[in-house]
Formats: C-alpha cells, structure tokens, sequence
C-alpha cells in the first residue's frame, strides 16, 4: 500500500455561497494544509464559504486501485476531483473515503469547497462541532473552518481494508480472548490470504502471528476473527503498571503481491463500570482527573509532542483519567494517551441544547466517533451529550432564560429525553465492549435517574451563598449525586508574567469588558469571590488562584471522603487553557501551571491524609467546630499501622491543641475514618489546622485554615 500525503502548499478563495467554481473566485490565497482560513493574516475574521485547491502529480499504476481519503473538515464539505464532484459530508472529525481510480492521471486537481459559519442561534444549534462553536472556555471570535488534517491518497490493489477494529473480549487467569473486526472491499470477486500478527510495540516480549485464507464476494465484506492469547502483557493505567501496547499488522495477499495493509498499536485490557466504578483488567480503580479543552483552539497546529507534554502534567497530577470535553481532539492526543497509560472518558461533541434536525446525522456521526477511536486501549467510556440543557451564555441571563435552563435541568429537554437515548443505543450497538453515558451533567432526583453530576457551589451565585451549600443540600440531601462527579470549581489569572500577555500589566487600565468577551473572565462572578479592587495585578491573580485552591481541596476532600461509597471518581473543571484566558484551569496556555496545580496535585496523592470541617469559622458564643480525619489509600500497598497528628495553632503561632490517632489501613479501598475533633477556642482570631502523615517516608503536612469571630 502506498499512501501520498497532499498537505503543504494550498490554494484558497473565500466565495459567497456554495456552488462557486474555481474559475469564478475572486482572488485565492497560498496557505499551508492542515490549518484552520483564520490562521491566515488575511482571514482572520472569515467565516463562511471557502474553496480550497491543490494540484499534484502522481504515476498510477494499472493494477492498483485508489482512494481519496479527508480525515479531517470543518465542516460541511464538497468534494471534486479532476473537474468530477465525488460527494458532500458534514462532521469536522468523521473521514471521507473517496474511489478515484478512474479520475486519477498523472496531473490533478482536487478542490474542496469548506463551509463553517458563526452559528447565531445558540439554543438551536444545528453544527456538531461541540466546544468549537458554543463554550464560554473558547475565544468565541474564532471559526474552526478549514481542512485540519492532510488528506491522503491510498494505493491498493483488488481489495481494500476499509476498517480494521481490535478489542478484548475478556480477560482470566492469565488468558485474553480478543477479537478482530475487519470490513474489507474487493472490486471482483477474489481469493487472498490474510496474515494478523500482535507484536510488542514499547515493550519486549512475545508476539502472535495468525493467517486464514479468505474468499471474498465482489462489494463488501464484514470478517470477525477470534484469538485466544497466553500470557498477554497487559495495558494498565501509569498508576497501576505498564501501558504495554501491540503493533497490531493485518495484510492481504493476492499471490506474492501485498493487496493492502492495516498497522495500529492496541492494547491487552478489560475495563467495565459497575455502578460508576472502574474496573480495569478485573482490578477496581479509583478514577481522579481532569476535563481537556481542545488541545490548542486551532486545533490544526497540534502535535504529538504538545500532547505528550499535556498528558506527562496530568500524570504528574496523580491523574489516571482524562475527560475530552465535548469535542473530538487531535488524534495525536489519543496515541499519546495510550502510550502514557492515562484513560480517557471521550465526549461526543454536543454542548448544551440543539435543534430537533440533528438528530440523524448525529446518530450517523456518533457510530463513525466509536469506529473512529475504538482501537485505543486508553478510550474507558463514551458520552453521548454534555449538560443537554438550555444555555446561553454561564456568565449570566435573564430570568426567563434562567427558567428555561432550570426547567430543561430538572424536568424535560429534547436534547436530554429524545436525542440522547438514541444516540446511546447507537454507541451500544457499535460497541459493546465500553460503557456509554447518556449524558454528563444530569441530576439525580426522585422523579429521575441521575449520572455523573456538575457541582458549582461557589462560584455560580445561583447555587447558593457559599461552597458551604454543597455540604447541606448535596452531600446530606442528596448524596447519591456522588456517584461520579465530572465538574466543580472556580476561575482563576494565569501567573503574572503570563497574564501580561493578554493584558494591560496595570490593573486600572484593564479592559475588562474585552477580558469577558475574547477571554473567559466572568467579571461579576470573579468580583464576587476575589474581588476585581485590588493594589495590583499581582495581588489580584495571587487572590484568584487561593480561591481556586481552597474551593477545589473542599470539593476533592468531600467526594474522596465517599471514595467507593458510592462516588468512583473524581473530575475537577479544568485542566488548561486553550487559548489565553481567565478561566476554570490550573494550568495556563503557555502550559505554565498555576499554584492551583501543585495544590491539586497534593489533594490527589495516592497516600491522602485530609479534614473535613462542617463549617469555616466559629462565631464567639457558638457551637465548636467540628473536625473528621480521614486517610485514603489508592494504592495496591497495605498501609499497615498510620499515625496522624492534628495540631492547632493561633495567630501568633502558639499551639492551642493537639491530638494523635492511629489507624491500620489496608490497600485501596474505602477512606478510613481516623478521629472527630471538637473545638473551641474562645479568643477570636485566625486558627491553623495541621494534619501531618510521616508513615515510610511519606510525610505530608495538610494545611486549613478557621476563623473565631
């Protein structure tokens, strides 16, 4: 097989509407493919109808046969070649596959006509293009339109490999059975042989081979092979093992001639959920994560080393799950995920509401997602929908908007009650290896069955004072919305250098409203919790990532306090920035982290001691401040026998109390309850609670704060 990549030099035209030939545009650009129109600097700000062309020369051979491949198009496409239309698609991710065989000479012209607009009605969308074209994490003055991965011309001879997917059927005793689904196509009817081999790709071991004769019948052909391995290495989480992967290599023979060939590496692994916890290789995992924007906006420009550098961040984290928010990434991403041993719960991109039209094509793309990524040993589950609800605009609306977001939350949405039921048994249908989620972000309630759950107590005003509503109506309420929790947190300033990049370094001289607009800020919300008055941009960036710090640590200790009872995993809201911003990250888009990050990467440890307050300050004459310990343990090592040490200490740096406690704590489990503490300190003032681990040379001091009034 012979594969001619037609990136490089392009040419392309912005026309007014579709069916604009070639001969008839204006004036045609010279850009490099992949990339997004607005990369040029003449385009920055078009949206809309763009033609893109490309000439090339090629000597086909008159035994082989080939096809036009496009894996990538934002995101209604028309496709000609040699003056021939092929056809039309729409998806930005879904790849279009082309016989040209006919066409092909040894001159050629293939034109692309591209069209992706600015959606205006967002609670009607009608583009499935996820977080690209409605998110308030995303400049919304940029467009996704152009051709953002190369296409390819493939050379085959009378039979084709049109799709080639891997999964493990089980795994026991040292035994997988694993399967192999391969759709071919054969332009006449033909006999091949097929040879399978499983070879180690990042790790020295065995490898299997395997070979059948085939008879196929003229048009498609749908093959299912079943093997059963010994000894199989295994692919496990980074935190858990080795990711070992296998080269998977399938190739057809007709005689001695290669008639095409499949490679991809795959992984040896089982993961399952029961009731929202993970199971991977028949072994329960604690998951703890983060939510991925798209790699970079433009999305084009990514490479496999700014996901590498990505997913080493989370790893550091103690992360072993990443959540690819609303949107298809890169498909640098996945690899990098799967040789770094990290999970990915994978979204299909849909964000909030959308009109009642999609609804087949959704159903078609979503199949084409599953087929897409389902070799990827790091893909754990899929999700249909993100917050199938009405939304227009986070930062704030009017009060019938917000009763429609209210009403679509709680009661009934299409998008929730009609569209995503559909597009699950989809996701089942084609894969019935995985777990699919029908949507993120439903609440359990009597009157309805809930998922994973978005927790924003402190920081959207319209759930309450305080953080501290979490604890009444969540967590004694109603804590079987602990189940999986995939959203909470605050926003936050990038580090000052940082900041200053996309800011005026003078705080009085900030133009907050283009801050709101091109940059994520939510003024009146950051206002609120850190307040915008500050000396300076220093005080005010400091301020923000010690709100995002102490909201985030009260969330981790409350949904880690319920670990496996029942909650299965934790999943802050987010990770980084894809373009520079004021937001809900921890790390910034110069991939800079912020303080947030190291203390969330404390709050994750493997080896976790924490408290949990029922409340953050005293008042002179009340009750006393009620203080839990706890342990929890994520490892596969029996702890043994641990000692905590709680001290408090007053202002001035005396200490005020002081209590020990000793525990046994086995491998991962549950958090183990180590002591209640009471206290009252009757002078008013800030206190400093302590908790200190020094168990087998793992010390760790966690530090809280309490106020006497």
């Amino acid at each position: 097989m012979r594969v001619l990549e037609l990136n490089g030099a392009w040419e392309l035209a912005p026309i007014p509407y579709g069916g604009v030939r070639p001969d008839q545009a204006n004036r045609w650009y010279a850009m490099d493919v992949p990339a997004h129109w607005q990369q040029h600097d003449e385009l920055r700000d078009y949206a809309g109808y763009m033609l893109y062309r490309k000439r090339f020369s090629y000597k086909p051979k008159k035994e082989e046969r080939y096809h036009l491949l496009l894996p990538g198009v934002f995101y209604w496409s028309t496709v000609f070649f040699n003056g021939r239309r092929l056809g039309n698609s729409e998806g930005y991710f879904t790849p279009q596959r082309y016989d040209v065989t006919d066409l092909l000479a040894e001159e050629n012209e293939l034109v692309v006509e591209v069209h992706c607009p600015n959606e205006k009605n967002r609670s009607n969308k009608r583009m499935i293009t996820g977080v690209f074209s409605h998110w308030d994490c995303l400049d919304p003055t940029t467009n996704p339109g152009g051709i953002w991965l190369a296409p390819e011309l493939h050379a085959a001879g009378a039979a084709y490999i049109e799709s080639c997917l891997f999964h493990t059927d089980e795994y026991d005793h040292d035994c997988a059975t694993v399967s192999v689904k391969v759709d071919l196509t054969a332009h006449e009817a033909a006999k091949l042989k097929c040879a399978i081999e499983l070879a180690p790709a990042n790790f020295e071991g065995r490898s299997y081979t395997f070979e059948r004769e085939l008879e196929l019948d003229a048009g498609r052909n749908k093959l299912v092979f079943q093997y059963h391995l010994e000894e199989p290495a295994l692919w496990w989480t980074h935190d858990r093992g080795q990711p070992n992967l296998y080269r998977l290599s399938l190739t057809l023979r007709d005689g001695r001639r290669v008639s095409d060939a499949f490679e991809d590496e795959v992984g040896i692994r089982t993961v399952r959920f029961d009731n929202w916890i993970c199971y991977l290789n028949n072994q329960r995992l604690y998951l703890k994560g983060n939510n991925q924007p798209p790699t970079d906006t433009r999305i084009a420009r990514v490479t496999y080393d700014d996901c590498v550098r990505d997913i080493e961040l989370y790893k550091a984290c103690h992360m072993n799950i990443i959540r690819v928010h609303a949107h298809v990434d890169h498909p640098h991403f996945y690899r990098a995920a799967d040789r770094l041993g990290v999970l990915i719960w994978q979204d299909f991109p849909l964000q909030w509401s959308y009109a009642r039209e999609i609804q087949t094509v959704a159903e078609r793309m979503i199949r084409e997602m599953v087929r897409l990524l389902y070799n990827h040993p790091s893909i754990a589950l899929w999700c249909c929908h993100n917050e199938p609800i009405y939304v227009l605009d986070t930062a704030g609306s009017g009060w019938l908007d917000k009763y429609k977001t209210i009403f679509s939350l709680f009661f009934w949405s299409w998008d929730r009650n009609v569209l995503d039921p559909i597009l699950k048994r989809a996701v089942e249908e084609t894969d019935r290896t995985r777990f699919c989620n029908k949507c993120s972000g439903e609440v359990d309630l009597p009157w309805q069955r809930g998922g994973d759950t978005h927790f924003y107590f402190g920081w959207y005003r319209d759930q309450g004072k305080s953080y501290w509503d979490f604890d009444r109506f969540v967590c004694r309420l109603r804590p079987s919305n602990l189940h999986f929790v995939t959203e909470f947190g605050a926003q936050s300033f990038p580090n000052l250098k940082n900041s200053e990049k996309f800011m005026n370094p003078d705080l009085r001289q900030i133009d907050w409203p283009e801050l709101a607009r091109r940059h994520s800020l939510q003024i009146e919300l950051m206002d609120h919790w850190t307040g915008l008055q500050q000396p300076d941009l220093a005080t005010l960036v400091e301020k923000s990532q010690r709100y995002q710090i102490e909201l985030n640590r009260f969330y981790v200790d409350r949904i880690r306090r319920v670990k496996y009872q029942p909650n299965g995993g934790v999943l802050p809201f987010m990770f980084v920035d894809p373009n520079p911003a004021v937001q809900w990250s921890i790390v910034d888009y110069w991939r800079e982290p912020k303080q947030s990050y190291y203390a969330m990467r404390d709050a994750l440890r493997p080896v976790y001691p924490f408290v949990v307050f029922d409340r953050d300050r005293r008042p002179s004459l009340g009750a006393p401040v009620r203080m839990d310990v706890y342990l929890v343990n994520d490892t596969l090592n029996d702890l043994g026998e641990v000692t905590l040490v709680l001290t408090i200490t007053d202002e001035a740096g005396r200490q005020v109390a002081e209590h020990h406690a000793k525990q046994v704590v086995g491998p991962d489990g549950p958090a183990t309850h180590f002591l209640t503490v009471f206290e009252s300190p009757e002078a008013p003032g800030a206190y400093t609670v302590t908790l200190r681990m020094d168990h087998a040379g793992d010390r760790f001091d966690n530090v809280y704060n309490f106020r006497v009034e």
